[in-house]
């Protein structure tokens, strides 16, 4: 699903962009939407795309199997954007998106800054309350059935496919709002912008933070990409080893991984146990149960 995140990207660039004006500048729609319909359109897009994957590969494919056919669109998707100039604008990418609501508010490059942090989390607030209303809801606890034992799930006579389908458009629909908001914040994105590291830091964080928790997911997140990478770009450079600093983060988050796996495979933020409750049975219902068995 990493993989196919370019997709989300330029998807948000393209309906935010008026069309083009130049030869040598080329992609398609050009739709000049305004915010928020560009973020939305990128989030419907990724559930799309996600939508088609899904019918392909979750018919027949499971567990490895499946995150190598994933991997291997996202190889196939990122040839196709980089090669193909018509669709794209290919290697070169595409700029000049306006930031939202920027004309409108007039603020400068500061306090913008402060402004997106702000709706980046407001939005990110509602994509958290309706992830915690489908993990407490009765779809959440078929996910977590089907993830624990899924030949236990289809016996139960859980529609597995289309559970699996479920949790995949919501992934990637998910994904696609993150994409929309930093490409819309950067103002330009390429296919080079998203590479193997950009996945191993979304990977790690969400390892480290804690699966299946939504508030480990959030820890996680704080602490690699933000303390960690982007932290890590105010350490002034080691005279003698200019690339030390950009490697050593590497190294560290590879150690913590490490470490996480060993000490506390869970993550820091572990799922958080669920329990139910049964309710005491009326003196009638046992006496109808005692009389049944005699």
């Amino acid at each position: 699903m990493d993989s196919l995140g370019i997709f989300f990207y330029l998807v948000t660039v393209i309906v935010t962009l008026a069309p083009s004006q130049s030869q040598y500048v080329q992609y398609i729609l050009g739709l000049a939407w305004p915010f928020p319909l560009t973020l939305v359109s990128g989030a419907l897009a990724a559930a799309a795309i996600g939508f088609a994957v899904g019918l392909i590969t979750f018919t027949k494919l499971r567990s490895d199997y499946l995150a190598m056919v994933l991997f291997s669109l996202g190889l196939v998707s990122y040839d196709l954007i980089t090669n193909d100039g018509a669709i794209f604008n290919g290697a070169q990418g595409l700029s000049g998106v306006q930031p939202p609501l920027q004309s409108l508010l007039g603020l400068d490059f500061n306090s913008y800054t402060v402004f997106f942090v702000g709706l980046s989390g407001v939005v990110m607030l509602g994509c958290w309350f309706v992830a915690n209303r489908i993990c407490n809801s009765a779809l959440g606890r078929a996910l977590r059935a089907m993830r624990d034992d899924i030949d236990v799930a289809e016996a139960l006579g859980k529609n597995t496919f289309r559970l699996r389908m479920i949790a995949f458009v919501l992934g990637v629909g998910f994904a696609g709002i993150a994409g929309g908001l930093t490409v819309e914040f950067v103002t330009a994105f390429n296919t080079t912008g998203w590479s193997s590291t950009a996945t191993f830091t979304i990977w790690a964080a969400l390892l480290v933070g804690g699966r299946a928790n939504n508030w480990g997911s959030i820890l996680g997140s704080l602490f690699v990409p933000i303390l960690l990478f982007e932290g890590s770009r105010l350490i002034p450079p080691i005279p003698g080893l200019p690339y030390f600093v950009f490697g050593g983060r590497f190294i560290v988050v590879g150690a913590l991984i490490i470490l996480v796996l060993w000490f506390r495979p869970q993550g820091i933020l572990p799922e958080p146990k669920r329990r139910f409750y049964e309710l005491p049975a009326s003196i009638d219902v046992l006496r109808g149960v005692a009389h049944e068995s005699t």
